[in-house]
């Protein structure tokens, strides 16, 4: 056949560790050959642009439901606010839930919790300068020189 002359160029196929040659390919009605490797390349080409394709069509899908959900809060001032430059500015954030999180009741929460440690640090300080107040005046009880 034509196409032994073909045995042993790499362009066509290769030898196996045990000398057995094996195509890359076969020789079509016309005598042409058509490599495996092309095919596969290919194939997988076509793969890796439907995947593609497929990742931007959830990708837009994706965009087009979290700007959706979230188009629909802006301007509402329960949400956030705009900038004197017109920038919409959110007073919080979404939970994986969809639930707005607002960040004045995270402030509110802090700013509770910081007037309690100051009025324990007070309520401390207070009660150790009585303590000192007292512990000075006491070294002068009975003493005639003092007062009587």
């Amino acid at each position: 056949p034509f196409f032994n002359k073909f045995i042993g160029d790499e362009n066509y196929g290769y030898y196996t560790d045990k000398g057995v040659w094996i195509w890359n390919g076969y020789f079509d009605d016309e005598g042409n050959f058509v490599s495996d490797k092309q095919d596969k390349i290919s194939k997988v080409d076509e793969l890796i642009e439907e995947m593609n394709q497929q990742a931007e069509l959830e990708k837009a899908q994706v965009e087009k439901e979290t700007e959706t959900f979230f188009n629909k809060f802006i301007g509402d001032e329960n949400y956030g606010y705009y900038t004197e430059k017109g920038v919409w500015i959110w007073n919080g954030y979404f939970d994986d839930e969809g639930n707005f999180v607002s960040d004045k009741q995270d402030k509110i929460s802090k700013v509770d919790e910081l007037i309690e440690e100051m009025n324990q640090q007070a309520e401390l300080e207070k009660a150790q300068a009585e303590k000192e107040t007292e512990t000075f005046f006491n070294k002068f009880i009975g003493d005639e020189n003092y007062g009587y």
